[in-house]
């Protein structure tokens, strides 16, 4: 697994058309859109960046610094495209109006004001004649001793002509945390002993169980670029350990278990064992 910086925090980059070749990742393009917008006149409402097809929006305000960012496959698709535009606007609204609130508090209060940051990337995780599936990481600090980091996933029906989650692919969320909650614990499991030590494990307190499917970032894979053949469980930090331990990223080949949890017009998009 390759790492990379985002934001000040390390974030994995789960996300490529093969999980044994890494892409340049979610890290990657955060960084070349902020070398991009070096230089630029208008630092205020946001620079929108397009480089071989990709697609960044930026803005660098006293109170905010905001990266968000796809890759060109979304970006060809208008749907897609329309559909991540619209996330990105929301959350460039929503941490704008929380960052400029936090800075008038603090000249209110005559204190020093943190500026915040908020870094968000995707990348491509499979690109199959039928789905693209994408992972994303995102990197936020709104003060404090350190910023925050958390994982999502999504995967275009191209098809059907729109995102779905994951889960969505599957008969039930039930259904696939079933298929999975084995192979996975006992993965998290054998990573929290390589860390930290068994002896450590062994009294890990709060963090001593398994994290359901609904607290993790569920990324559909492919390695032969036909189906869906590898999944990586994506805990996020204070997830499935405390925030030094970082995110754990569990990585499971789809078995024949995985597939007949998928609805039946999903199913032959998944490998079979």
């Amino acid at each position: 697994m390759k790492w990379m910086m985002l934001a000040g925090v390390s974030l994995a980059v789960m996300a490529c058309s093969s999980p044994d070749e890494m892409s340049e990742g979610i890290g990657d393009a955060a960084t070349n859109a902020s070398v991009a917008a070096q230089g630029a006149d208008d630092a205020g409402e946001g620079l929108a960046i397009a480089e071989g097809g990709e697609r960044t929006i930026e803005i660098d305000k006293e109170a905010l610094t905001f990266t968000y960012s796809w890759p060109a496959q979304a970006q060809a698709i208008e749907g897609l495209s329309a559909e991540l535009e619209k996330r990105a606007e929301a959350d460039k609204a929503e941490y704008s109006a929380y960052a400029e609130n936090a800075k008038a508090d603090a000249d209110r209060g005559d204190y020093t004001f943190m500026q915040h940051s908020y870094s968000a990337g995707w990348e491509v995780a499979a690109d199959l004649p039928g789905y693209l599936s994408l992972g994303g990481g995102r990197s936020t600090y709104t003060g404090g001793a350190h910023g925050n980091s958390d994982y999502d996933s999504l995967v275009w029906d191209r098809e059907a002509g729109k995102a779905l989650s994951p889960v969505e692919l599957f008969t039930s969320p039930e259904a696939i945390d079933q298929a999975v909650r084995e192979p996975y614990c006992t993965a998290l499991k054998e990573e929290r002993s390589k860390r930290l030590g068994p002896e450590i494990v062994l009294n890990l307190g709060v963090y001593d169980g398994c994290p359901p499917l609904s607290e993790l970032a569920l990324v559909l894979m492919s390695k032969d670029g036909a189906t869906f053949d590898t999944m990586e469980l994506i805990a996020a930090p204070y997830v499935a350990g405390a925030y030094a331990e970082g995110a754990y990223i569990i990585s499971l080949p789809v078995t024949d278990a995985v597939r007949a949890a998928a609805k039946p017009e999903h199913k032959d998009a998944f490998a079979a064992e």
